[in-house]
């Protein structure tokens, strides 16, 4: 089966197929996209970097190739690095003028976070022991969904202007930890949770970062069929001293409510964006709740698939699309008085369209439906019951087979581009599209990207105004080819 794997693209209006610029790299042993990034300047792609395995560097080794291009794919920057075999690289990172490279050393039992200035001079590396046990679990589990769950122990961020950090449960005290470290590799801080009573238990969900900090929901709970009945707050660290700032509490809400995202609102307030379990239907709905920078709850709106699309859709076909299923928050965000939310459908076995949800003063307005190809889910998640335990592991990431690729808004706060895959994942045959969920003048239009090569594998990425990037790869061949589509403005 084919895979098609996006990282993130940006479209600002109608696309068509028009080749503008390539390059291509020759000898490729294996080639992983989810380390393919690109560089921001200013909110603007500067370019892009990656690592690829080359070729048998002697034995026991193996010859790995760092690249950088500009935002032309005019290679900038190439470093040959030579590493044992039993080295895997996890993932990678730029915090500015820094890389950092993530890899998973199987024999040593250890992780190594590599660091290279802007030319690929190393600069220093910081090393974390794995034990025994949890190596044994990372290999029994390779190649398999839930590999990317256990990976997530040590998440690997960027700290701009200090260094990076990683974050996820010490595998000894299977307590949270946050370590932040800077571009040499030397330690900075090291931070927890908080929690001190040792008969409760906690998870500690990623929620977003900027120049400043980082933010996690954090529950704190003893019964764990009740993990929403505890103590549960939003906990920030400072970048640069690891310090956690006061705790924002996370109010009683009238219903179970899953977090999404928590974004600044009106000037003292901020929004909770997430799915809440509706009990009567079995399905998760749509929460915006806005709370005060002192936790208290301001207001809470909730919609449901059951009750309030009814209201504003008259397509029977598609209201019986939705009877059965639940909705999965993919990003929420407020403009011109409106609050957005973008969403995909699913139950147990599929993942359906794409839904863009138009919400005013807490009452759904309109739904927009981005018709797609069905994505099957169930060899996945077999022994998953429920729907709602369903896309909490699709939220996790633990899955790749969900379509929403990214959302993004643009200068003016006045638009918004959403980008989907839409093909035959379980076939060979068929055409490979992308969705492009285009909302401007107040209007949504739905425009469609078809690719005319068949490559192994493909990403796509966000390129210089004007463009989009992809990355092709040909197992067969050996072959990555990189390139520029021109778009319609």
């Amino acid at each position: 089966m084919k895979k098609l794997v996006i990282a993130f693209l940006i479209v600002f209006g109608v696309a068509q197929t028009s080749v503008s610029q390539n390059s291509n790299i020759e000898k490729v042993v294996s080639f992983d996209f989810k380390n393919v990034k690109a560089i921001y300047e200013n909110d603007q792609v500067k370019g892009y970097y990656f690592m690829y395995t080359m070729e048998k560097a002697g034995s026991g080794e193996s010859k790995y190739g760092l690249c950088i291009y500009d935002n032309n794919f005019k290679q900038t920057n190439f470093k040959e690095v030579t590493k044992s075999k039993n080295i895997k690289l996890k993932d990678a990172k730029f915090n500015g003028d820094h890389f950092c490279f993530h890899f998973f050393d199987e024999k040593e039992k250890k992780f190594e976070y590599v660091i290279y200035s802007s030319d690929l001079t190393e600069k220093g590396k910081y090393v974390t022991a794995i034990p025994k046990e949890m190596v044994e679990l990372m290999k029994e589990s390779e190649g398999s969904p839930y590999a990317a769950m256990i990976g997530q122990t040590h998440t690997l961020v960027s700290l701009p202007g200090i260094g990076f950090a990683i974050y996820g449960t010490n595998s000894t005290t299977q307590k949270f930890e946050i370590i932040g470290f800077n571009n040499s590799g030397t330690e900075l801080w090291k931070a927890g949770s908080g929690k001190t009573d040792d008969k409760a238990y906690e998870a500690c969900s990623f929620l977003n970062s900027d120049k400043d900090r980082i933010t996690f929901e954090m529950n704190f709970y003893k019964d764990r069929k009740k993990p929403f009945e505890g103590e549960r707050f939003f906990g920030s660290f400072d970048l640069k001293t690891g310090k956690m700032f006061p705790k924002l509490m996370i109010p009683n809400f009238k219903n179970i409510v899953g977090v999404t995202d928590l974004v600044e609102g009106k000037p003292g307030y901020k929004v909770i964006s997430g799915e809440f379990y509706d009990k009567s239907s079995k399905q998760t709905g749509i929460a915006v709740c806005v709370i005060s920078n002192d936790g208290a709850l301001a207001s809470e709106s909730y919609i449901s698939l059951k009750d309030d699309a009814p209201k504003v859709v008259t397509d029977a076909e598609k209201l019986k699309m939705m009877e059965d299923r639940s909705v999965l928050i993919r990003k929420v965000f407020q403009m011109n008085d409106k609050t957005f939310v973008i969403g995909e459908l699913y139950d147990k076995k599929n993942i359906y369209d794409m839904l863009i949800f138009e919400i005013e003063k807490g009452v759904l307005t309109k739904i927009n439906f981005m018709d797609k190809k069905k994505t099957n889910i169930a060899s996945y998640i077999n022994t998953v019951n429920g729907q709602a335990a369903v896309g909490m592991m699709l939220k996790m990431g633990l899955f790749t087979a969900d379509d929403y690729c990214y959302t993004t808004i643009t200068a003016d706060k006045m638009g918004f581009t959403t980008v989907y895959c839409n093909y035959e994942k379980d076939s060979d045959s068929g055409d490979y599209i992308i969705g492009a969920a285009t909302y401007k003048d107040g209007k949504m239009l739905n425009d469609q990207v078809k690719l005319t090569t068949k490559p192994s594998q493909f990403t796509v990425l966000p390129a210089k105004p004007g463009y989009v990037a992809v990355f092709e790869y040909y197992k067969k061949d050996k072959k990555v080819i990189m390139r520029l589509e021109k778009l319609n403005t």
